[in-house]
């Protein structure tokens, strides 16, 4: 499995877009530009089960993915990134499971627990790829790695700031910023699957 888990890495964005793609077609009036991915799960929502199922699999493949890390990989700096990846899979289960809210309705307590999963989803978001460029500036081979990190953590930051604008505001552009957001978080996830294959094989072989 050592050689395996890697590929759940990058497999899990794969999973995530191709949910995020078929939600839209399922569901004549969701607008990219306009709602949250979230929007395609919330209570009520049409074709929610496959959906559901399709996003506990992304959300599977990264806890799948940060756990393995944390056991197959040596450094315990490194072993932390994959710890906070395997969080960020189990919140996005939280999230599943404790649905969004329809715009305009009172908050539920599923809602509420959506939100502050979704809030610590977000932050992790930041410091992931930051701790990842942190704990592999000593290793070999591993500079565009490191640079790659750093240049979506900011890239993260800043539209994740737009996208709470943008949803706070009732701007009709939220959901295309959210997407910037986790566009560049699942990019970094796929990289860093595609170098934690390189990674490990020099790590622990």
């Amino acid at each position: 499995m050592k050689k395996i888990f890697p590929y759940f890495g990058m497999s899990a964005p794969i999973v995530y877009l191709a949910t995020v793609l078929i939600g839209g077609i399922l569901n004549s009036g969701y607008n990219h530009i306009y709602n949250s991915v979230s929007e395609l799960t919330m209570t009520g929502a049409p074709n929610s089960i496959i959906l559901f199922i399709m996003f506990g699999i992304y959300n599977l493949l990264l806890v799948l993915f940060g756990f393995m890390g944390m056991i197959y990989l040596a450094r315990l700096s490194i072993r932390t990134v994959f710890l906070l990846l395997g969080i960020c899979g189990l919140l996005g289960i939280v999230m599943l499971a404790a649905g969004q809210d329809p715009r305009g309705q009172e908050f539920s307590a599923g809602g509420v627990l959506h939100i502050i999963a979704a809030g610590i989803t977000a932050l992790l978001s930041i410091i992931t790829p930051i701790v990842a460029g942190v704990s592999k500036r000593n290793i070999t081979g591993m500079g565009v790695y490191i640079k790659i990190s750093f240049m979506l953590a900011v890239f993260i930051f800043v539209s994740g700031g737009l996208t709470s604008v943008a949803f706070g505001s009732g701007w009709p552009s939220g959901g295309l910023m959210e997407r910037f957001t986790i566009g560049f978080f699942l990019l970094w996830v796929f990289i860093t699957g595609y170098f934690s294959t390189r990674f490990q094989l020099r790590t622990l072989e």
